[in-house]
């Protein structure tokens, strides 16, 4: 009986050890599939955030791709636009070469031209001609009209014109090579009498072709009375370099206002607007002055010359159809 107790406590005892190993088997198995799920999840997770990091570096490559193009793109633009302004500046170097137009070194007005080596010799017209083809020459200065020239800028260049007849500085013939006379000429604005002025800071001023200033106003041979002008290389030499005197203001010989012009030989008369007209085309004449104000003129000095008005009128004295 005891052996039979014995027998059956021992079998459950091995049933109670079978469960138990049973149990414990099975939650090993749990915890090692929860193990192995938790696994595949944080390589799902790695995986996922391995993908999220190579998006990142791909679109941080992409965008770094695109930031090249545009730095190239802006490189080539601003490469693009210095070789324009550089050539921009280029055409206009080249017409600057070619035009000479040169800036204003004298202000308009009337000048004497007086050798630099010489101040008392200055450049005339021969003989005080009034007509074209006269050959200029230099003289001690007289204060003669034919001695005194006025000076004009226009657009890159200087008309010169003598005073007593208004005809322009220019080379004979308008053959602008060396050894050719300077004469006075009607302006016509052509090559041969446009001039331009550069100081030599030496002696006086350089008087040059504008269309090639290597080419400029030069005293003939020795600096005596009669030596005529001609056309040389430029060289700033003695022959070369001349004062320029700007006598506009000495040359006004009154002040501006309003004046009664009376004959000469007879006082008690005096110029006259005729018939008191204020119509166009009206001769002037003589009478009595009777402080008339058809007898008045107003008298206005503008670089070099007067202007003429009748103070009753408002009109000029003009050489009738010029």
């Amino acid at each position: 009986m005891n052996r039979i107790v014995k027998i059956i406590l021992t079998i459950l005892l091995i049933l109670v050890f079978i469960c138990n190993f049973s149990i414990n088997t099975y939650a090993i198995n749990e915890i090692i599939e929860n193990e192995v799920e938790e696994t595949e999840e944080y390589d799902i997770q790695n995986k996922a955030e391995d993908n999220t990091v190579q998006n990142k570096t791909d679109e941080t490559e992409n965008a770094n791709y695109q930031n090249d193009e545009d730095y190239s793109t802006i490189d080539e633009d601003f490469i693009n636009t210095v070789i324009e302004n550089e050539t921009s500046n280029n055409l206009m170097q080249q017409k600057s070469a070619t035009s000479y137009d040169y800036e204003r070194t004298q202000e308009d007005g009337i000048y004497r031209i007086s050798v630099g080596k010489d101040p008392n010799k200055a450049i005339e017209v021969g003989g005080g001609s009034k007509y074209n083809n006269v050959t200029v020459d230099i003289w001690d200065f007289g204060n003669a009209q034919w001695q005194k020239f006025y000076f004009e800028y226009e657009d890159g260049y200087y008309k010169i014109t003598t005073m007593h007849t208004g005809k322009s500085l220019t080379v004979k013939g308008n053959n602008l090579v060396e050894g050719v006379e300077i004469t006075q000429e009607d302006y016509q604005g052509i090559d041969s009498q446009k001039w331009v002025l550069r100081d030599t800071l030496v002696n006086g001023w350089v008087i040059s072709l504008q269309s090639n200033p290597e080419l400029s106003i030069s005293v003939k041979g020795n600096i005596v009375n009669g030596a005529k002008m001609i056309l040389s290389k430029t060289e700033d030499n003695d022959n070369q370099m001349f004062w320029l005197n700007n006598i506009t203001s000495s040359e006004q010989s009154h002040a501006n206002g309003t004046y009664r012009m009376a004959v000469g030989v007879d006082l008690t008369k005096a110029i006259e607007v005729e018939g008191s007209s204020k119509e166009e085309n009206v001769n002037m004449e003589i009478g009595k002055y009777g402080n008339k104000l058809t007898q008045k003129f107003d008298l206005e000095y503008i670089d070099g010359y007067y202007k003429i008005t009748s103070a009753y009128s408002g009109k000029s004295l003009t050489v009738k159809d010029n």
